[in-house]
């Protein structure tokens, strides 16, 4: 009898575990796609899209190898379109065609999530030895899934 106690719960637990590292693909999955959306809608001007990607507020911070801007703070979807209204509403911008890789999801608890990664920008809008810098985004999730509460974008 203890054996068959001792063999059900050893299936138990490693079901649990199966089913946890399952559960945790299913989020990077779905965290590393709302990074990739936030550079798809950046690059085709599409602030409908960023509105989907972002919950407020976010702040997006532009960075290189020699400095650092004081962070944009968007405290609603308003904010961003006054932010953005200066910019073109078709075309692209200097951030079409970015590359993403390298992802790196740490869960800092069940509903926030750090992400580190490599974005490679297009050769049109940097000189080929800066075209690439390590990125940073955290994601918060909410009722509608994973959302971007901090980005950090190229100066």
């Amino acid at each position: 009898m203890r054996r068959v106690f001792k063999l059900a719960l050893g299936i138990s637990l490693l079901l649990l575990t199966c089913s946890f590292v399952h559960a945790q693909q299913s989020d990077d999955k779905n965290i590393t796609k709302v990074v990739e959306d936030f550079w798809t809608t950046l690059g085709n001007y599409d602030f409908a899209g960023l509105k989907q990607v972002f919950d407020w507020p976010v702040s997006i911070v532009e960075s290189s190898n020699t400095n650092t801007k004081n962070p944009w703070v968007l405290t609603s979807a308003k904010d961003l379109d006054n932010e953005f209204a200066k910019q073109p509403r078709s075309g692209h911008s200097e951030f079409y065609g970015t590359k993403l890789s390298d992802f790196k999801v740490q869960m800092q608890t069940p509903n926030l999530a750090l992400v580190t990664y490599i974005a490679t920008l297009p050769s049109s809008t940097a000189a080929p030895k800066e075209s690439t810098f390590n990125a940073i985004a955290v994601l918060r999730k909410t009722g509608d899934g994973w959302k971007i509460i901090f980005m950090s974008v190229p100066n």
